[in-house]
């Protein structure tokens, strides 16, 4: 077997790495991208820029497993991924990117239906967070719009520069506290509402009578799948409680029904019970899990 490491330039191993995902069951935390030339233009731009490394593993040509590496230098956290985690041990010594990275958290989401018997018992790996995947079937949806606010709250989506820095400031500000989070940028979220998998009219938006923002929504829309997912919900903290979270979010779930849609699907932290409460009501179902893992330095 072979051990590629693929650049930014290798057009032939990027497509075949786009094709060796899609047909591959989910696994791992990342979703990417279900449309070739966005898989492959932002991975391109990673690899470019340093910010993530890919390695291949191969036999005669046909790939194997790969690794994934993405570095979140200003949080000093590596985020690896790999259809077949195990051969991390046997494969790790040419990994050369997680060499000497004493001062790096390197971090493995797994879900459960791909944790082995081998990573429940290994000592190279340990638990610290786990997040639930629940899906909502169209026909399962029940709307709970309760909003107990004095505010009058006006609906609105993102038009231009201003709203897109505006979603910006609140994106940072409810979840600059969470674990993993890198501090989004202008471009950063410039660059993902100009994905075909999002789009402006996907963010929805609450404001109050003085045109605050006070809650989001950004969904992101598979249309092979008919799916749609509840990327980022937030509300600001002074006006959470309220109800405008279940607002905000019914409103981004009947636009997805509204365009087709047969399912919606999200992520949210095992610990946050208030949040579960919400989407369980609504008709949300757990279907899977991702566990998160601290890999062990003396495995790299």
């Amino acid at each position: 077997m072979d051990l590629l490491k693929v650049n930014s330039n290798n057009e032939t191993l990027l497509d075949d790495f786009f094709y060796f995902m899609k047909n591959h069951k989910p696994h791992g935390h990342k979703d990417w991208p279900e449309i070739k030339e966005e898989f492959c233009g932002s991975l391109t731009n990673e690899l470019f820029e340093k910010k993530s490394f890919l390695y291949l593993l191969t036999e005669s040509k046909t790939i194997l497993n790969y690794f994934y590496i993405k570095f979140e230098k200003s949080i000093n956290r590596i985020i690896f991924q790999s259809y077949n985690p195990e051969d991390l041990i046997e494969y790790s010594k040419y990994l050369l990117e997680l060499k000497n990275k004493k001062n790096y958290s390197i971090e493995i989401g797994l879900r459960d239906s791909e944790i082995s018997k081998f990573n429940k018992n290994s000592s190279y790996f340990k638990i610290f967070k786990r997040y639930n995947l629940m899906d909502l079937k169209k026909i399962d949806y029940v709307e709970t719009n309760h909003v107990n606010s004095l505010h009058n709250l006006i609906l609105k989506n993102i038009e231009n520069s201003e709203d897109i820095k505006s979603l910006v400031k609140i994106q940072n500000e409810c979840f600059n506290d969470h674990h993993g989070y890198e501090i989004n940028t202008y471009e950063s979220i410039k660059n993902e509402l100009n994905l075909k998998s999002t789009s402006y009219k996907n963010v929805h938006v609450i404001c109050n009578e003085e045109k605050k923002w006070i809650a989001y929504a950004w969904m992101f829309v598979y249309k092979e799948k008919a799916t749609g997912k509840l990327s980022m919900c937030g509300v600001r903290k002074q006006f959470r409680s309220l109800g405008i979270a279940q607002k905000i979010i019914n409103i981004a779930i009947q636009n997805l029904f509204d365009q087709g849609l047969n399912k919606v699907i999200l992520e949210v932290d095992n610990e946050n019970h208030a949040a579960k409460k919400i989407y369980s009501a609504m008709g949300f179902k757990t279907y899977d899990n991702i566990n998160w893992y601290k890999v062990n330095p003396e495995l790299i």
